[in-house]
């Protein structure tokens, strides 16, 4: 194991076989990489790069000045209070979840775990939320005014907030839903396969 203290601004380039990785208060950029180990940071990052094998990978208290990108194949993919310009997240095995995070352009994937988003929604942000066969689900304010674009093929699609319908019908199984809800603003473009999609009021 190492322990390493550098000053806040070091970039950081970290590997690890089976091992995992935390970097906590270093504001330069940072790429994470393990195979077998999770890997974890906390206040930190310019630019964020983190990839794991078989471990999860989090996020807490970070602000990223550009983009951020996180992906594992075997572990769950979450984001707590994290400000970043671009946020790509992508799992094939575990869950995406998302809670307080602001970015211009989000995206999300999965492919047999679940993708969950709360927090509010940034008036032009666009978030393309994607899961083969788990569920999406979004809590929002219910002031939260945005453009939805949604599909399943083989579930349902369901919204608290009010949607004005401009296209599909509401919860209808193998048809979108497309509409409007408030005075728009952000775009939500949310699709999966064989999983249900859910808008609830946060």
């Amino acid at each position: 194991a190492y322990t390493v203290a550098a000053p806040e601004g070091t970039r950081i380039l970290a590997k690890s076989i089976s091992g995992n990785i935390s970097v906590r208060d270093i504001l330069g950029g940072l790429t994470l990489e393990s195979v077998s180990g999770a890997i974890r940071i906390a206040n930190g990052g310019r630019t964020v790069s983190g990839r794991s094998i078989s471990g999860d990978i989090e996020l807490n208290d970070t602000k990223v000045e550009g983009a951020l990108e996180a992906g594992t194949i075997s572990g769950t993919v979450r984001l707590r209070r994290v400000t970043a310009r671009s946020v790509a997240l992508n799992s094939v095995s575990g869950n995406v979840d998302l809670e307080d995070v602001t970015a211009d352009r989000t995206g999300a994937q999965s492919i047999s775990g679940s993708i969950t988003f709360a927090g509010d929604l940034q008036p032009n942000g666009r978030y393309e939320l994607a899961a083969h066969s788990g569920n999406i689900r979004l809590a929002l304010p219910a002031s939260t005014g945005f453009q939805l674009e949604a599909s399943s093929f083989s579930g349902s699609i369901n919204t608290d907030i009010p949607v004005t319908m401009s296209g599909g019908q509401n919860g209808r199984r193998g048809r979108p839903m497309r509409g409007t809800a408030g005075g728009g603003g952000a775009v939500l473009d949310l699709t999966t396969f064989s999983g249900s999609i859910v808008i609830v009021k946060r």
